[in-house]
């Protein structure tokens, strides 16, 4: 009777946990004051975000460059060899395939304690995506490492970036996009079918259609995934692909909870979709690339021997090169450009050569960008007058 209870017990509880998706998250204001203004973004110079002790201070509940917490995290989930076949199946043909928490205990990981940290890097004036200076963020790719491998045969490449979406301040995710546009994009597969790049998706809060979760269209209903976009042509990949009213049925939605993860491939055209203004609770999420450690076809951004857990001064190069190069989807200003362009300079020969370039162009478009806006402002104010 005991076991039966207890079996009752459990079974309740899970029920419980499923009925109560999505959750709500209480979090600060990321516009609210920091709880030490004199460690605000504006008042940092290069020389003090380089050092493990600011970014500590910034959030005291996660770790930096922390031995004992990285000595506990160093572990590798696993899932079941039949779990990991359907896994890699899913990606295969669908292009996506979404692992529920339940599958993945991560160890030393709090996903509300993470969010909350994300926010307050926010109040002290950084992207989110500065999370990646931190052993979790580290300890998460470093976890999810082997399925990864067995599922895609990729292995992080040190795209990291992370995400607030907050539809009660009319925030949306991106517009429908892929990820990577290949000249040759057959040659972006390997010859089992396995892409040369994906992505793992991980939300630190419930993500739902409320506040902006994945949405995808699965490769099978999508003709160019694999044999490539028509560059030629005035039509955009989605609607090429919804060409009847039917169509649209094939679009999936991916509510995903707290601690759960979407990968998905480098051709699945993916968005965010707009959530319920007034919703209680913002989208917090963690995305990293993954590339294959034998191919040339997207070379890791910085050698892989620094991982799982890279120095600190390599951290705040990365974080800075990516908020250049993804500098069309982030706001900042000349100042902050600039402050980004030189913590990237002081570790610029650690990184690939293809990444330089990368860093390279991107900052000079986003340097273009910002004084168009600039004389774009001052045109308006003379107009004014």
């Amino acid at each position: 009777f005991a076991q039966v209870s207890c079996c009752l017990s459990q079974s309740r509880s899970k029920v419980e946990v499923r009925a109560m998706f999505p959750r709500r998250t209480k979090l600060p204001d990321p516009n609210g004051p920091p709880p030490m203004e004199a460690l605000h973004r504006k008042h940092q110079s290069i020389e003090s975000i380089s050092k493990a002790e600011y970014w500590q201070q910034l959030c005291p509940d996660l770790h930096v460059n922390d031995l004992a917490f990285q000595k506990k995290s160093h572990i590798i989930l696993k899932l079941s060899p039949e779990r990991v076949k359907e896994v890699k199946h899913r990606i295969e043909t669908e292009g996506f395939v979404h692992v529920k928490q339940l599958e993945l205990p991560w160890v030393s990981m709090n996903t509300t304690s993470v969010a909350r940290s994300v926010v307050q890097l926010m109040q002290y004036g950084w992207p989110p995506s500065f999370f990646s200076l931190y052993d979790e963020a580290w300890a998460l790719t470093h976890q999810i490492s082997t399925i990864m491998k067995l599922a895609t045969g990729n292995e992080c490449n040190m795209d990291l970036l992370a995400w607030y979406v907050d539809p009660s301040r009319d925030q949306v995710g991106f517009s429908p996009h892929r990820d990577r546009q290949p000249d040759d994009t057959p040659a972006s597969f390997r010859a089992d079918g396995s892409p040369k790049y994906a992505t793992c998706w991980i939300p630190f809060t419930d993500a739902s259609p409320d506040n902006s979760c994945l949405y995808v269209l699965p490769r099978q209903y999508d003709p160019g995934y694999f044999v490539g976009d028509d560059d030629t042509s005035e039509i955009d990949p989605l609607p090429l692909a919804l060409n009847c009213k039917q169509a649209y049925q094939n679009i999936r939605a991916i509510p995903a909870e707290a601690g759960s993860a979407v990968l998905f491939t480098h051709r699945i055209i993916h968005w965010g979709s707009k959530g319920t203004q007034g919703y209680h609770t913002p989208r917090i999420s963690f995305s990293f690339g993954c590339s294959g450690a034998g191919d040339d076809w997207e070379p890791a951004y910085f050698d892989r021997t620094h991982l799982p857990f890279p120095p600190v001064d390599l951290r705040v190069a990365l974080a800075a090169a990516q908020m250049i190069v993804y500098h069309e989807r982030f706001a900042f200003d000349t100042k902050l450009l600039v402050m980004f362009h030189e913590a990237f300079q002081r570790q610029r020969p650690r990184f690939s050569a293809k990444y330089q370039k990368e860093v390279t162009k991107e900052f000079i478009n986003a340097s273009k960008e910002v004084v168009g806006s600039k004389r774009a402002k001052s045109a308006k104010a003379e107009s004014s007058k």
